[in-house]
């Protein structure tokens, strides 16, 4: 281990702070600290004596700090609250980092027992638009005086072994047929029509609830060139830049690869690559890594004519460093995935049996080999659009459902090892979707997608809020008199939510890219189209450090071919 005044360990709330800890993590690495963060490898079972002695063997504890970050803390079993709790009783050297607007005296309610102490720590902020400045403070100031009676950790074991070469893209290794069938236990929620009309918004042309100081864009670019890309997933990466995944179409439609792109903070392109060779292919998401890497989600094309889902990862540079296929022999596809907390990957997706198709999960460790994989549904048609790791480390699903008469939102809860906790089903008349699905800071599921249920026209946008177990709190739907589509769900640092989808009903040809902010009650605070007289839409929006929205999606405005739309704006209405 570095020496003693060098080592660090980092404290956050997962699905909470996760951005800021792991660009603190990323700057120290950098500088020469040994820093100890949680998506370090950890086997099942062991991860309360690892993280503890991992508290104790190190002299620094740093405490990252974001709104919300603290709210669960007065439950006694809470992992944050036990995680300074030990700190406090071994003496560490405790440096809270405020970040994101964190305020002390707005979190008094949360900071009971030995956790009152808090404040009483010189503590460092970072401040909108300097966070290089504040790490220089940390590392020069804070990070100085080592903590007392500094335990002494028994040597790892060592991890495996790097992939043996890169595999390239269109040759995926594929890994094992272990698929094993859950249980079905889903339980359906039905709305009422009256319910749904009650949250229903009404949109005709461009009026979209517009509030005085809708959010003006800072900037809108498009990419590509040659080949016809679409922008399907975006992320702000720890320097303030973004990474943006997408299709490729090479020559001829039969040739659909993977493109990554690589913007700084303006969205100006600072690299773009794409991975192909493998026909009838397509990417879906991307996530940035513990490493600074990338892993990203979709599926090729195999030559026994069946889809197989797909994992690639990259490192920093883009450059590939392996590539591995997962499914059953009738065809499997995953369209989302993200970095567990073990440094492994889960990915969601579906089956393409021939007369059903079951919502399809895969767990791999970091090198992308196959831990477990899974599948969840009935007899019917189930599908998986979205994943998230959840604080309890289970996993959390959003997808489809069909029924006799139509299709419903399907949620599904699974713990570490993928065993089904509970499913459910949302939906009313007509066709539901859940396309997006994101825990909240209530420890409960926010879903976005689309419903025909109350829709004066095709489709409308729906956002669906449930508790912890699954059981519906409220619906909002937001539409016009064509098809509106929620693709994306964010909950935001004020409690509320950010919506990216695709509007018909706006003044513009075709369809636009739609952003739609709402309150913590779903409640629309205000609305915006984006895009030309052709057709564009928004697949993926996050919230950018320091405010604003980041969306990513495809214009066929620009020239008649298909580009990465990229869409940066303010949350304020000002446009710098």
């Amino acid at each position: 281990m570095a020496q003693a005044a060098k080592t660090v360990f980092i404290s956050y709330r997962r699905g909470v702070s996760d951005f800021v800890a792991r660009a603190i993590y990323q700057d120290l690495k950098s500088h020469g600290f040994d820093v100890f963060i949680d998506v370090e490898s950890i086997d099942s079972g062991t991860f309360d004596n690892v993280i503890l002695d991992q508290i104790a063997s190190r002299s620094h504890f740093i405490l990252v700090l974001t709104p919300g970050s603290v709210d669960r803390c007065g439950e006694p079993t809470d992992w944050l609250r036990r995680e300074v709790t030990h700190a406090l009783e071994r003496k560490r050297n405790i440096v809270p980092v405020l970040a994101d607007g964190f305020r002390f005296e707005d979190a008094a309610p949360h900071l009971e027992g030995v956790l009152s102490e808090l404040p009483r720590y010189n503590s460092l902020t970072i401040p909108q638009g300097y966070f290089e400045d504040a790490m220089n403070k940390l590392r020069a100031r804070f990070l100085r005086r080592p903590g007392e009676e500094v335990a002494r950790l028994q040597p790892a074991a060592e991890r495996p072994p790097p992939a043996s070469g890169p595999e390239a893209p269109g040759e995926p290794r594929r890994v094992g047929e272990s698929v094993r069938r859950a249980t079905p236990s889903k339980r359906r929620i039905a709305w009422t029509a009256a319910c749904l009309v009650a949250a229903h918004v009404l949109v005709v042309g461009l009026v979209l609830l517009l509030s005085p100081r809708p959010p003006s864009v800072r900037w809108q670019r498009t990419f590509g060139g040659s080949i016809a890309v679409e922008g399907r997933s975006v992320q702000q990466t720890w320097d303030g830049g973004y990474i943006v995944s997408g299709d490729a179409t090479f020559g001829d439609s039969r040739h659909v690869g993977v493109y990554l792109l690589k913007t700084d903070a303006r969205g100006d392109s600072l690299w773009a690559v794409t991975y192909g060779g493998s026909p009838l292919g397509g990417d879906y998401s991307v996530q940035q890594t513990a490493d600074g890497g990338y892993i990203i989600a979709g599926h090729v094309w195999d030559y026994a004519n069946h889809d197989r889902a797909y994992l690639l990862r990259a490192d920093a540079r883009g450059d590939s460093l392996w590539a591995r296929a997962y499914g059953t022999s009738a065809g499997t596809r995953v369209l989302s995935a993200q970095q567990a907390s073990d440094g492994g990957y889960i990915a969601a997706g579906y089956t393409q049996e021939p007369r059903a198709e079951d919502v399809y999960l895969v767990k791999t460790d970091g090198n992308g080999q196959l831990v477990w994989d899974r599948m969840l549904g009935g007899p019917g048609l189930e599908r998986g659009y979205s994943v998230q790791q959840t604080t309890d480390g289970g996993y959390i699903i959003a997808g489809q459902a069909t029924r006799p008469d139509g299709e419903d939102v399907y949620l599904a809860k699974i713990d570490e090892n993928g065993g089904l906790t509970w499913d459910a089903t949302f939906g009313g008349p007509g066709d539901q979707y859940g396309y997006s699905v994101r825990q909240t800071s209530d420890s409960g599921y926010i879903i976005a997608g689309r419903t025909g249920s109350a829709a004066e026209g095709r489709s409308d946008v729906l956002l669906l809020k449930t508790s912890a177990s699954g059981d519906s709190m409220w619906a909002r739907t937001f539409g016009g008199r064509a098809h509106d589509e929620g693709r994306s769900v964010r909950q935001t640092r004020d409690g509320g939510y950010i919506i990216a989808g695709w509007t018909g009903s706006s003044r513009g040809g075709g369809l636009d890219v739609l952003l739609v902010k709402t309150a913590a009650s779903g409640d629309s605070m205000w609305a915006r189209a984006y895009g030309g007289s052709a057709d564009d839409r928004g697949y993926a929006v996050q919230q950018a450090r320091g405010g604003g929205y980041i969306v990513a999606g495809s214009t066929y405005s620009d020239g008649g071919v298909a580009r990465v739309y990229l869409i940066k704006t303010d949350a304020d209405g000002t446009a710098r």
